[in-house]
């Protein structure tokens, strides 16, 4: 009779340790936590660093949060809806940022590389010395703020600063300002 109620007492007790363990994992609620991923799109103004007339284009992201503040980002940006020279450049980056989070708002930096291209609308122009269009290693540097309306949706306002390091001899250093909207996934 020892035997089986030492039994008992043991299964009993493994019951009731594996049982607090599993409720202790629902003490945080997870059905709150914002998605990780996110995509959105904005418009974008900037200067392409050629010319002193400001240019106009578009901006598509991508977010993806590892952790709660670490996360990484890709952003394709074409700056040629309006480009009054005739000189429009783009860029796709892809890189670490870091988020910093208060109440409804997440602001954050990130650093990113990739490559950039300007093109010319009349052939064999020469930026630089470099004939167009012409391609380049980029490094972009930024920040900037996300605002959650609601669930699914946030606004962002984002400026990143980008360093070309072809187009000798100084290179190309384009800026941009973005606003813009996301749509955080499920």
């Amino acid at each position: 009779m020892s035997k089986l109620r030492s039994c008992l007492l043991a299964l009993g007790t493994i019951f009731l340790g594996a049982s607090a363990m599993r409720i202790h994992a629902q003490a945080i609620p997870t059905a709150t936590r914002v998605s990780p991923w996110q995509v959105g799109g904005g418009i974008s103004y900037g200067s392409n660093d050629e010319f002193k007339d400001k240019v106009t284009g578009y901006t598509i992201y991508g977010t993806y949060d590892l952790t709660y503040h670490l996360g990484l980002e890709a952003s394709y940006q074409s700056m040629s809806i309006t480009t009054p020279n005739d000189f429009a450049i783009s860029s796709f980056l892809i890189g670490p940022r870091y988020v910093f989070h208060y109440r409804r708002y997440d602001p954050y930096v990130k650093i990113q590389i990739g490559e950039g291209s300007a093109k010319a609308q009349l052939p064999y122009v020469h930026i630089n010395g470099e004939n167009l269009p012409a391609s380049s290693f980029a490094i972009g540097l930024g920040g900037g703020v996300d605002v959650r309306l609601s669930q699914h949706f946030s606004v962002r306002g984002d400026y990143t600063y980008q360093d070309w390091t072809s187009f000798k001899p100084n290179g190309l250093n384009p800026y941009a300002a973005t606003i813009g909207v996301s749509y955080h996934l499920r």
